[in-house]
Formats: structure tokens, sequence, C-alpha cells
């Protein structure tokens, strides 16, 4: 069977909805959002705040599906594959234009005119005209030349800034000003006319993977949306983890109350997690269950299954490092297939994969063979496990461990054991452990 080094990505089509893939089983929770979004009246921007590995990326492209069938125009930007450019305006502009709902893009017809009040605003965002990813980044809409030959043709550009006069300077300031706010305007004009064109507001525009964007791309996404594309009719969904651009801001700007200064940008912030992980120890399960099938494991996905499901669901783990620990299992079989392993090991794979990622001291010690039962038990917690027989899971760690032997009950230690059966168990997870440190390291 061949290998895959990563799951296979949902395929959700921009009107799919939840319909065809809700693995979290969130399509509820779409919807109470989706009736919220309706009632807003405004100008808004919320927040979903979520650490990286959380689901919310798949969360709000479904989302989206749902929102675009209930007729709202939806923009879904994903700011970190554009951070390779200067500034965040034409890209921000670019997909505005691109907002589409069941019926279409109700935005197209006014291309035109708002790419012409945008012009005057070119000076203040140079660098975007070097960029020679602007094509791309604007879907098309936006060409570096045309912009240019736009430019050459307006006053401003027949001006410029002599740089040594102060009226200039300042009658350029005036006029960036009131550019800003025809350009504003414009905007809400256009999405105003919604309703002409089977769309209803508000316009709906997702910003996602903004944590992952350079520090100053991130921040000029922030500023872009604030002071050019706040206005109303159109409500800004930030999907993001507030507490790493916190540190942006500290960093960018040396603010002590970063989390203050972030709180102008937004009005409302849901906690992904609270959000989403109602059940979570059931989306938890399913998603292992997601990523045995995606992966296509060759080993024995049921044991597998069961015993990560488990220990994700007691230590709460991330969906994505779910996905490191199901991808280094998939490695672990694909360099050690099941006839070349020992018994014991074997048996112990997937616990030692999710050990490796959730607790590396731990699965250090059990590589040098001075892990202690007692430390294997607080990490394992086997009276909270499910649908596994727990009491042979204990006798492999009692093996394992360099103090377990005296908690074998007596009959197996008469039956069953030897100084031979401790050293091979601990020997064969001692293997495990190199293995799964060669072949099975997921970054």
């Amino acid at each position: 069977m061949p290998l895959r080094l990563a799951p296979k990505p949902l395929e959700i089509g921009p009107l799919d909805g939840f319909s065809k893939s809700d693995i979290f089983k969130a399509e509820a929770t779409g919807e109470r959002l989706a009736n919220i979004v309706a009632d807003i009246e405004g100008h808004s921007v919320i927040v979903f705040d979520g650490k990286w590995g959380t689901g919310k990326s798949v969360f709000v492209q479904q989302w989206a599906g749902l929102l675009r069938n209930r007729r709202h125009p939806v923009v879904y930007f994903d700011a970190f594959a554009h951070d390779h450019l200067d500034d965040a305006f034409f890209p921000l502009l670019g997909q505005f234009l691109r907002a589409h709902n069941k019926s279409g893009a109700p935005l197209q017809s006014k291309r035109d005119s708002l790419v012409a009040k945008a012009r005057p605003l070119l000076r203040t965002v140079p660098a975007v005209l070097a960029d020679i990813g602007l094509r791309a980044a604007t879907g098309g809409m936006l060409t570096a030349e045309g912009i240019r030959d736009a430019a050459e043709q307006s006053e401003a550009a027949d001006k410029g800034i002599a740089g040594v006069m102060i009226d200039e300077c300042l009658a350029f300031v005036d006029k960036h000003n009131e550019s800003i706010q025809r350009f504003r305007r414009a905007l809400e004009q256009a999405v105003a006319q919604l309703e002409r064109n089977d769309a209803i507001s508000p316009l709906v525009f997702i910003i996602d993977e903004l944590d992952r964007c350079r520090p100053n791309y991130a921040l000029s996404v922030l500023e872009r949306m604030k002071h050019l594309f706040a206005i109303d009719g159109v409500c800004f969904v930030l999907v993001t983890h507030l507490e790493e651009l916190t540190a942006m801001v500290q960093h960018a700007y040396g603010l002590i109350d970063a989390d203050a200064y972030l709180e102008k940008f937004y009005h409302r912030r849901f906690d992904f997690e609270k959000l989403l992980l109602r059940g979570s120890e059931e989306l938890r399960k399913r998603y292992v269950d997601h990523l045995a099938t995606g992966l296509e494991i060759d080993g024995d996905t049921e044991l597998a299954r069961t015993v990560i499901g488990n220990l994700v669901r007691i230590h709460s783990v991330s969906l994505r490092d779910q996905e490191r620990i199901m991808l280094s299992l998939a490695l672990f079989y694909a360099a050690q297939p099941m006839t070349q392993q020992n018994y014991y090991g074997y048996e112990m794979v997937p616990m030692l994969a999710t050990m490796r990622q959730i607790d590396k001291g731990l699965f250090d010690l059990a590589a040098s063979q001075d892990l202690k039962y007692a430390d294997v038990s607080r990490f394992l917690r086997l009276a909270q496990w499910k649908g596994v027989d727990t009491e042979q899971v204990e006798h492999y760690w009692r093996l394992a461990a360099v103090d377990g032997f005296d908690g074998v009950k007596q009959e197996d230690k008469a039956t069953r054991l030897s100084e031979w059966n401790l050293r091979s168990c601990r020997n064969a997870v001692a293997a495990t452990c190199s293995i799964l440190d060669r072949f099975g390291r997921v970054t």
C-alpha cells in the first residue's frame, strides 16, 4: 500500500458547506454563527481565536459555503498565501472584488469604479507595484502594468511630491485623506446595492492564517482592514490565534499592553475550542479514525485507533498533534513491518508514538530503559480508557518499566515471566523508540 506523508486534504467546494465533509459534526455551530452574522448591522469584526491545529481553517471553509447558500457574498482570504508581498491593500481589494454567493459575484460590475477610486492610493503603497506576484495575489483582477498605466494618467502621478515644499506635502496629505474617503464611499455604495444582485448583507470577509504570516504583513492586513475596508455592510472574520498576534505587536511596536492595541481591531471574540469542541472527546476520536483511513496505515489500525483515541482524549491533544502522531505511526509501520517487529514492542507502538508527541521526556526514559512504572501510569491514566483491555496494557508496561516487576501478579511471575522476558520486553520497547526517532519523526 502506498505511503501518504500527509492526510488527504478535505475537498470542500465553495458551496458544499458541511454537507460532504463534516468530520467535526460542526454544522449546528455553523448555523448558529450564521444566524448571528445575519443579524449584524453596520461594520463588524469578529475573531475566531484558537491555537494552531484546532481545525479552524477546515471549519471556516465549510462555514463559507453555508453562508454563500444563504445568499451572503463571502470572501475566503488565506493571508499566509500572500505574505510574500509587502503590502496587503491590493490582495484585500482583489479578493473583495471576487466575493461571491450562491448566485455569482455580485460586486463584479463595480470592479472598474472601485479600481478607479483605488488609483490615488497607489502612492501610499509603492512597494506593491514591484511585486511580480500581484496578478496572482488578486486573482487576475489587477496587474502591475495596468496600475502603472492608470497612475501615470492620474493627476497625482503627474504632480507627485516635490519632497522639499511643505505646502505640497500638506496638499498631498489632504488629497490622500480625500482619496481614502472616496474609496470607502465607493465600497459602501457597492455593498449597499447587494440586494439588487440576489445577495444579502453583510458581505462576510474571512481572513485566515493571520498568525502564520510575517509580523509586518500580518499587521499590514489588520491596518488596511481597519482604515480602508471597515465599512457598513461588511463583517470581517479573523481566524487566528490572538496570543501569536499579541507577540507580533509587542515585537513590532514595543507595546507592553499589546492586547489593548489589538482590541481596537475587533468587536467580538469567540474562543474557537469552546465554540467547536463541544463534545470534544467524540470529535478527537472521529479525527483519529479519519486520519487512520486517510493515511492508509498498514499496521493494526483498530488497535491504533483505540489506543491513540483514548490518549488524545485524555490529554486533550490538538488536531494538528493528532496528525503528527498518526503520521509518525504510518512511517514506523512502513519502516518496520509487523513480521519484523518483536511482539511486545509492536503492541506498544501506538502508545509510544503518542508519548513521543505529548511527553518527549517520558519517551526518552522508555528509550533508555530507565522508565518507572509510576511515571508511565500517570501518563496512561488507564482508569479512563474505553474499549480496550487495560489489564493487558498494564502488564506490558510493568514489563517495560524498571520497577514494574513487583506489581506483576504472582501467578504471572511464576508461569509467564523470567529474566529473559523482562530483558526482551525492555529491549523491544527501546528498539521501537529508536525506530520512531529515526523514521517516525514528524516536525
